[in-house]
This record gives C-alpha cells, sequence and structure tokens, in this order.
C-alpha cells in the first residue's frame, strides 16, 4: 500500500515469469545445488549451467539455464529479463536485512551458497519475489484500468 509504480514496473511481468520459469526448475530438491553453477548426473561440476548435462543448479546457474532456455524460444530479451530477475532477488534480500558481500549480483550467488542455506530457503525467496512482483503488477493494473 502507498508504494509508488513507475515505467521500470512494466519490466516486470518477463521477470516474474522467468523467476517463475527458475521456481519450477528448482522445486525438487535433488535439482538444487550449491558451491557450482551447476552439476552432472554423477555430482560433477558443470561450469556452463546451459550444459546438456545438467541436472541440478545453484540459484544463479539456473537463473541463466532458465533465461538460455527461454531466450532459444524467443520468449525472454537478454540481458534485460535476467538483469531484472536479479534485481528484483537482490532487492528482496535487501528488504530481508542481507549484507551485500560480493556486488550487486554476487550477492545471489553468496548468498545460495552459504552452508547454513537450505532448498526451503532458496524457494522462499522465489517466492517471496515472485509474489512482491505479482503485487506490483496488480497494482499497475489498478492503476491503468481504474
Amino acid at each position: 500500500m502507498g508504494e509508488r509504480v513507475t515505467e521500470a514496473d512494466s519490466l516486470l511481468t518477463p521477470a516474474r515469469a522467468l523467476l517463475e520459469t527458475v521456481r519450477r526448475e528448482l522445486d525438487d530438491p535433488a535439482r538444487w545445488t550449491q558451491g557450482v553453477w551447476g552439476r552432472d548426473v554423477c555430482g560433477s561440476e558443470l561450469e556452463n549451467p546451459t550444459h546438456p548435462d545438467a541436472v541440478c543448479w545453484c540459484l544463479d546457474g539456473a537463473l541463466d539455464r532458465a533465461r538460455a532456455l527461454k531466450l532459444d524460444a524467443n520468449t525472454y530479451e537478454w540481458p534485460t529479463t535476467l538483469n531484472n530477475a536479479k534485481d528484483m532477488l537482490v532487492q528482496q534480500l535487501k528488504k530481508r536485512g542481507e549484507r551485500m558481500r560480493s556486488g550487486t549480483y554476487g550477492l545471489i550467488a553468496s548468498w545460495n551458497d552459504e552452508p547454513h542455506r537450505t532448498h526451503a530457503d532458496v524457494l522462499a525467496l522465489l517466492d517471496e519475489t515472485i509474489g512482491r512482483a505479482r503485487h506490483f503488477e496488480a497494482v499497475r493494473a489498478r492503476r491503468l484500468h481504474p
């Protein structure tokens, strides 16, 4: 309530859709990892999260993978959608009081990789961020179509 809606809010929908794709990908705990972008079925590190052998990803890797898959289908513009999705996650982390550790986007990877971090924590962050985006989209829709 009382939150300002700006032109940038029109960019929320593609970024929210990207976050929803990541949320679906990481829903199964076996598809989430820490410390690397992605892993293959044997648990070996993959430096490229879009590698065809990847079966699990860190949050940052899952974002890049989802963006790459949708980019191939001409759904998400690069780099705007990915950057907006990461900005939304960083804003939510800041709202929670998380401290910046390694630059704006490095926060996502370092947050994911903290030893006490759980799969449930990652899903909760995604759910909170997606919910906040939906809220802003609803506010924007009411202002555009009273």
